[in-house]
């Protein structure tokens, strides 16, 4: 990726120059980790067409390695759009063929009123907090 401009200012007032990669990491934080069979994927930051890419890794990378409950706790997104959306109803389809489900979690009244206007609080089930959403899920025999 090329460069860009950041706003960070050097000593001369000289705007310094990040990789987009650096930028993008300061934009949006994604991890994961285990709650007994459940994969949460924790998002924090602004998801849209330039940072989308790592929360779809993520959620790939999980049902790459045969996760099929995956939960997306994106109470601290501060921002989504389309992209982001269409992330997540992607990686949806793909873990619903592997005989598995992905919930969410939502504590924003702005990204819950996104889910709702576009119609996918039908198909990614949503939550207040990540115990919910994976409590949610019915135990495996």
């Amino acid at each position: 990726m090329s460069s860009v401009v950041y706003g960070k200012r050097g000593g001369d007032h000289a705007v310094t120059r990040l990789p987009a990669k650096e930028v993008l990491a300061t934009m949006l934080s994604v991890s994961s980790d285990n709650h007994s069979d459940v994969v949460v994927v924790h998002v924090s930051g602004d998801v849209d067409a330039l940072s989308a890419g790592s929360l779809r890794d993520e959620l790939t990378q999980a049902i790459a390695g045969g996760a099929t409950r995956l939960v997306a706790d994106l109470s601290e997104v501060t921002f989504m759009d389309s992209t982001g959306l269409g992330v997540l109803v992607g990686r949806l389809k793909a873990v619903r063929m592997a005989g598995g489900g992905l919930h969410c979690v939502v504590t924003t009244e702005r990204l819950r009123k996104i889910f709702f206007a576009t119609g996918l609080e039908r198909v990614l089930p949503l939550y207040e907090d990540v115990e919910g959403a994976v409590a949610s899920f019915d135990p495996q025999s």
